[in-house]
């Protein structure tokens, strides 16, 4: 039986991380928000009885030094309608040099 897993990272160590864990059928079985890459690894280890997918929020790879990656743009335009938009991600943002995923 396959387990989800969700990570909506903070930008920062300040922020709070969101965390939530799903059974095999989508029931939400825990959910918290936590601040230190520590309690994010106690919370992965407690609800990962086997196979797991996992699903993060987070900037992955930020290979611009400037600006927004083309899907932050991309994203972006798409939900401008209801005045939304991807958080711009590059490298000039201390947040994202490296970034923390």
């Amino acid at each position: 039986m396959t387990a989800h897993l969700g990570i909506d990272l903070a930008w920062g160590q300040n922020g709070r991380t969101g965390l939530a864990a799903l059974d095999a059928s989508g029931r939400l079985v825990a959910s918290t928000s936590v601040h230190t890459d520590d309690e994010i690894a106690a919370f992965v280890a407690t609800h990962t009885p086997g196979e797991l997918v996992t699903e993060i929020d987070a900037p992955l790879i930020v290979p611009n030094a400037t600006g927004r990656r083309g899907y932050e743009a991309l994203v972006s335009r798409r939900v401008r309608p209801v005045r939304r938009g991807a958080y711009p991600s590059n490298r000039s943002r201390p947040l994202f040099d490296p970034p923390r995923a």
